[in-house]
């Protein structure tokens, strides 16, 4: 309508028609902000919560690792302690076992004293041999030095031949060229009539280059290098469940 002839109420109306737009615009935009707030505060919201479920995710995860590691040590501490156990129980058996063959060798040591000589000239000659010396002292049990007089004249001619027939370097010499001074020593080992504990089977200790070498042939060490040898074998006859374990660890 031309501003000059519009009346009042046509007048009214645009100005109400156009007061409706803008109010109609108005709350358009205010829910299209309130929307974009909304879904923007939605979006917030979901990625905090993902950043925390990702954090207990973590740290339940560290959790059940930090238990699973306590567990392992805790089996591999009572696993540990078994077989501390086990390992005592073992020795216990074979110190048992020792003392048993200690006894009986004892007997037959009294039982047969050709016998006992005749070993301690084969220790001697193998004595000799690993030394190698022209002068050796052999320090033995009290009781022991009439037998040690009686086999050490034989025990260093065998030596000699032996040494002349199978050393290189000896080659062409005779036995008598071999230099073998044997010499008692006036201190004595400790028998066992006089210490059940420490005290000495039987044997001797072969000293040379002023004791600086020393060659120990006692009964006593030989017993405890039979055992030596023998423990894996004695540890499966009185715990065959150890050869299964071994087997089973092998396998994995």
């Amino acid at each position: 309508y031309p501003l000059d002839k519009m009346n009042n109420t046509q007048a009214e109306k645009i100005l109400d028609s156009m007061v409706a737009f803008i109010m109609q615009h108005g709350q358009e935009e205010v829910a299209r902000i309130e929307k974009s707030k909304g879904d923007e505060f939605t979006i917030q919201k979901n990625q905090y919560i993902e950043e925390e479920k990702k954090k207990i995710t973590e740290n339940f995860k560290n959790e059940l690792a930090n238990q699973e590691v306590k567990l392992k040590i805790e089996r591999s501490k009572e696993q540990n302690m078994q077989r501390i156990a086990r390992m005592r129980k073992v020795n216990e058996y074979i110190e048992e076992l020792k003392k048993e063959m200690r006894a009986q060798v004892r007997q037959k040591m009294a039982d047969d004293e050709e016998a006992y000589k005749e070993l301690l000239k084969n220790l001697l000659i193998q004595g000799l041999i690993k030394l190698m010396e022209a002068q050796i002292f052999i320090r033995c049990r009290e009781a022991d030095v009439g037998f040690i007089e009686e086999i050490k004249d034989e025990a260093v001619s065998q030596y000699r031949e032996m040494i002349v027939s199978q050393v290189k370097r000896f080659e062409g010499k005779s036995a008598e060229d071999i230099p073998c001074n044997i010499i008692i020593d006036s201190r004595y080992l400790e028998s066992i009539e006089d210490n059940e504990v420490s005290g000495s089977l039987g044997g001797f200790k072969i000293f040379a280059k002023k004791g600086r070498i020393v060659c120990s042939q006692t009964i006593e060490d030989r017993i405890d290098l039979c055992f030596m040898a023998a423990i894996p074998a004695i540890r499966y006859m009185l715990f065959p469940s150890m050869r299964r374990e071994k087997k089973q660890s092998a396998s994995e």
